[in-house]
């Protein structure tokens, strides 16, 4: 039997992709969470400086971790393959951006 985690859906990929944010947060005790590009460029977020934490975070993940800690000290990303290519997850005021199954989620969302 399944149980249904999700609380708040949308058809709309990119809400669908906030609502999981939000959701992934709070489940981390995160101050911010963004999704973006390897070049940086925010896909979604929800928190403080969404921009500023996807740029961030593609440096974190490119493996120049010391200067992504430089620009915010709670900074953690891991790239996560999906069905647009490599993606960047980030997380703020988290010790730890890794999860199994980040990229299961991602690529639901993305391809409804």
């Amino acid at each position: 039997m399944n149980i249904e985690r999700r609380t708040v859906r949308s058809t709309h990929p990119c809400k669908a992709l906030g609502h999981f944010l939000a959701a992934e947060a709070q489940r981390r005790s995160a101050r911010a969470v963004a999704v973006g590009t390897v070049d940086g460029l925010p896909l979604a977020a929800w928190g403080d400086d969404e921009l500023r934490l996807a740029a961030v975070g593609a440096l974190f993940a490119s493996g120049q971790q010391q200067a992504a800690r430089q620009r915010l000290q709670d900074v953690a990303a891991t790239t996560v393959e999906s069905v647009l290519g490599p993606l960047v997850f980030t997380c703020c005021g988290t010790g730890d951006a890794a999860q199994n199954d980040i990229h299961r989620h991602l690529n639901r969302i993305l391809t409804h």
